[in-house]
């Protein structure tokens, strides 16, 4: 394919159950109290989101593990979601997973509406991601999460690099000055 053609490529989100539409189905609480919510307050869209207080620091909420597509090895990848704070300052990372190794890590920006945190990283040339959610400090508030999304970033685009196309030769003269004729 052409540079051009992978940009067209639609950007698949590999996630299942990215909104929480479906429930806690696919997402597993490492501690804390994980629920589902659909108040109109706290769902950023659709009609559900998660709804995370983790009680320790270091807890994890994890996506279910997803094999990425052979045609990623090595992709631009892109790991986001909407979070929501529900009060006080949220320190969680959101990280891409890999289930032994955190291929990618960053804080979180932390606001008391919905704001999109995203991550980019080069996608790993076999194997399995998730998409990860990581308290740092034992006294977490609840923290909202909508429409998680893993897959080729779609924020970054491809670009073609100049090609050599021919050369050109002449005859040197002095002081680099040419005669017109």
């Amino acid at each position: 394919l052409s540079n051009a053609d992978r940009a067209e490529i639609p950007k698949t989100n590999i996630i299942q159950n990215s909104g929480f539409e479906a429930g806690k189905s696919k997402w597993t609480a490492s501690g804390g109290t994980f629920t589902t919510t659909t108040s109109a307050g706290t769902v950023g869209f659709g009609t559900a989101a998660g709804s995370w207080d983790s009680s320790a620091a270091a807890q994890t909420l994890t996506s279910a593990a997803v094999a990425i597509p052979a045609g990623d090895y090595g992709a631009n990848y892109e790991v986001s979601a909407n979070l929501e704070c529900a009060t006080g300052t949220c320190t969680h990372t959101i990280q891409a997973f890999d289930g032994t190794n955190i291929v990618a890590s960053q804080t979180i920006t932390s606001s008391n509406s919905y704001v999109r945190s995203t991550l980019n990283f080069v996608a790993p040339s076999s194997g399995n991601l998730s998409a990860r959610i990581v308290s740092v400090n034992s006294n977490e508030p609840i923290l909202y999460v909508d429409d998680v999304y893993l897959g080729r970033a779609r924020n970054i685009g491809s670009v073609a690099q100049a090609q050599l196309v021919g050369t050109l030769n002449y005859a040197p003269a002095a002081n680099c000055r040419w005669a017109v004729t």
